[in-house]
């Protein structure tokens, strides 16, 4: 059984996602959609013809693959793939970026940043976000011989994890014995803890499940769900530049409330195998 505050995020989370005006968003033009049957927002991208995708390649489960130009699958794959037929947008680029630069607003030259990026009212000072489309749910990924059943027992740990990351806000609340490292994305945390310079990462559930299940990891499990007392739980939302036409926002979210049933679907498909489900691991609330 779900935990009642990660059932009610859940909630929450499903709900966004089936109206358009969780977030709000302007108004634009509109452009015939292969999936709705009618018209919704169109969506203006920054190199006419192309849909440009910020993301982080190799994320199992929501970006699969080795290289941009050879990714296999995952729910934000199809999601980008989806979003560009139904815009009529020939071409869909994927760029490989670190996380911190994106959600800092030092990247450029990109139409939707898709990278499990959890939305919270700091970052929609200074970015754009879309609705939500996934309840984001922290986790913690530990070496096989490392105990963490309690909130005592993550005070005693190295911590990882990526600078400007929701897990961040956790970190401060557990307040560890030895000063957590941060990273500048993922895969160079999860190194760390491949290296033993770690004993475990803080990150988004649904990607701890996917590497643990990873060559090399085999030395690695998801002990728990971590969550910060009085810290909310977020959510993932599609990033957009700063200087985005309200449009473009509109237009997210439109295809995000149209997509549910087939978000749905990727999520069976390509999280369900990974164990992304918060109830199969104990909740350790700190602070």
């Amino acid at each position: 059984m779900k935990r009642p505050r990660l059932a009610a995020a859940v909630a929450a989370v499903l709900g966004c996602a089936l109206v358009s005006a969780c977030s709000g968003g302007g108004s634009g033009g509109t452009a015939p959609s292969a999936t709705a049957g009618g018209t919704r927002p169109a969506f203006t991208t920054v190199t006419p013809g192309v849909l440009t995708i910020a993301t982080e390649v190799g994320n199992p489960g929501w970006m699969d693959g080795t290289d941009p130009e050879h990714l296999t699958g995952g729910v934000e794959y199809r999601m980008a793939l989806q979003l560009a037929q139904d815009w009529g947008i020939p071409k869909v680029v994927f760029r490989n970026v670190s996380f911190t630069p994106l959600v800092s607003g030092t990247v450029t030259g990109y139409d939707l940043g898709l990278m499990t990026i959890f939305k919270t009212a700091a970052r929609e000072q200074v970015n754009r976000y879309s609705d939500c489309y996934y309840p984001a749910i922290t986790g913690a990924l530990v070496r096989k011989d490392v105990t963490l059943a309690t909130a005592a027992d993550a005070k005693k740990l190295r911590w990882g994890y990526v600078t400007g990351g929701y897990a961040g806000l956790i970190m401060q609340k557990l307040a560890p014995a030895t000063t957590a490292k941060s990273y500048q994305d993922g895969p160079t945390e999860y190194a760390a803890l491949q290296s033993g310079q770690l004993d475990a990462v803080m990150d988004d559930l649904s990607s701890l499940a996917g590497r643990s299940q990873q060559a090399g990891f085999e030395n690695t499990r998801v002990a728990a769900v971590i969550e910060g007392k009085d810290v909310p739980i977020p959510c993932s939302a599609a990033r957009l530049p700063e200087n985005a036409p309200a449009a473009n926002v509109a237009a997210v979210n439109a295809e995000l409330a149209a997509l549910k049933p087939q978000i749905d679907g990727w999520v069976h498909q390509y999280l369900s195998p990974l164990g992304d489900d918060p109830a199969k691991y104990p909740t350790i609330t700190v602070g």
